[in-house]
């Protein structure tokens, strides 16, 4: 369980530096090795022995919210061994930064103490804003009352557009092919979606305040659909089928990954970012639903573990031993979006673009793996991919069928997975 301390702002030591380092003198004749790349130091850095580089990087990239991609694209990049004296890969650099214990609230100056008391005030636990929370309820003890007529009208009135949303800065005449145009928009998404600086997983959390965040997700879902040009170009009746069936998918895939880029590929970490600005732990964080007995939601907690232990097995252990790249995420989006099989009712010339739009996407994929990642053999990585996809697939029917077995039992009663909003 974490415990968080609210200490005084202490007084800087005047023999330390502004990345936060102890240069007390019993130490300057000892030199130790960089914890992050292996060079070598001799003083204390964020509580860590690590290099003045290291450090002043590690600070510009926290406290300018800096957002990195791997070079390589593997997220395992060799520290101690610049490429033909290049610098080292940013992301693979900022990742073990944290891995090996180095926190900006840590370095006790005036500034960072204040920040940390701050965030604690809010990782102790999450209820969420009223005005987010106003329009749910729960009544007679186990009914949520949520009308979700509102934002489904909004998507719908939004799908009636044929302009893409969001212009691409790109040179004039330069055109970006329609993976480049979800690339860019499912970046800009997950900017959106995700937090923006560290997380620590909370004590307790309302379970209610995270369907603001549920709605909001699938307005930004819309969005980034509707910056594809295939997409834009199909009827508003199509353009509901595919979104009501791709959105969950998209969630359960993007937040398990974004959870792997704050938190590491490590199996046995069990965090889990759930909002935009809120981490769980799968066991330690404990849930409750105002308005609802607790035993009741621990009925329900115990009822529904099953799904939970689903998507620890079909997406979350898969998704960290093949340590997927935001590529590799994005195209599955694109797959998920544009597979027309899935979905009935559509137009034949839906499933004319759907089909031609896949093969496109494959064709980036192919080019991805063969220059950039230098792996002509990916047949059994695409597999897994494959496998992922038809993971969420199967979590998305389950949770629809537990709630409505939660309903039938008297457990927890709620029309939302038999809305519109999801197919």
């Amino acid at each position: 369980m974490y415990t968080f301390s609210f200490q005084n702002p202490s007084k800087p030591d005047p023999a330390g530096d502004d990345s936060g380092v102890d240069t007390s003198s019993k130490r300057k004749g000892v030199p130790e090795t960089c914890l992050v790349c292996g060079a070598l130091t001799r003083g204390m850095h964020f509580q860590v022995a690590s290099c003045r580089a290291c450090a002043a990087f590690f600070r510009r990239s926290v406290k300018a919210k800096k957002v990195y991609r791997c070079r390589r694209g593997n997220r395992n990049c060799d520290l101690t061994k610049p490429p033909n004296g290049k610098p080292i890969c940013r992301f693979c650099r900022l990742q073990k930064c944290y891995k090996v214990g180095m926190r900006l609230e840590n370095s006790g100056t005036d500034e960072t103490v204040l920040v940390h008391s701050n965030t604690c005030s809010t990782e102790s636990s999450y209820s969420g804003s009223p005005e987010n929370t106003s329009y749910l309820r729960v009544v007679n003890g186990n009914r949520l009352e949520r009308d979700v007529d509102k934002v489904i009208q909004e998507i719908r009135e939004f799908f009636k557009s044929n302009i893409r949303f969001g212009a691409m800065n790109v040179p004039s005449g330069v055109h970006a092919t329609p993976f480049q145009q979800l690339q860019y928009a499912f970046s800009k998404f997950r900017e959106e979606m995700t937090p923006s600086t560290p997380v620590v997983p909370v004590h307790t959390y309302d379970k209610l305040a995270v369907y603001p965040f549920m709605e909001e997700y699938a307005k930004k879902s819309a969005h980034m659909m509707m910056s594809c040009d295939p997409f834009v170009h199909l009827c508003p009746e199509d353009k509901y089928k595919l979104f009501k069936h791709a959105w969950p998918l998209i969630h359960y895939l993007e937040r398990q990954f974004s959870s792997c880029e704050i938190f590491g590929y490590d199996i046995d970490d069990l965090r889990f970012v759930i909002t935009d600005k809120v981490a769980i732990h799968a066991v330690n964080s404990q849930v409750y639903v105002d308005g609802m007995p607790q035993e009741k939601v621990n009925e329900l907690t115990k009822f529904c573990y099953p799904l939970k232990q689903g998507m620890f097995e079909m997406i979350t252990v898969p998704m960290k031993q093949l340590q997927i790249t935001q590529f590799e995420v994005c195209y599955m989006v694109g797959l998920i979006i544009f597979d027309t099989t899935e979905v009935r009712g559509l137009r034949e010339e839906t499933k004319i673009i759907g089909e031609q739009t896949l093969e496109q996407f494959s064709s980036e994929l192919h080019n991805y793996y063969t220059y950039e990642l230098k792996m002509p053999n990916y047949a059994a990585r695409h597999a897994k991919l494959i496998r992922l996809i038809s993971g969420s697939q199967q979590l998305s029917l389950k949770i629809s069928e537990y709630m409505v077995m939660a309903k039938v039992f008297d457990i927890f009663i709620t029309d939302i997975y038999e809305s519109e909003l999801i197919a």
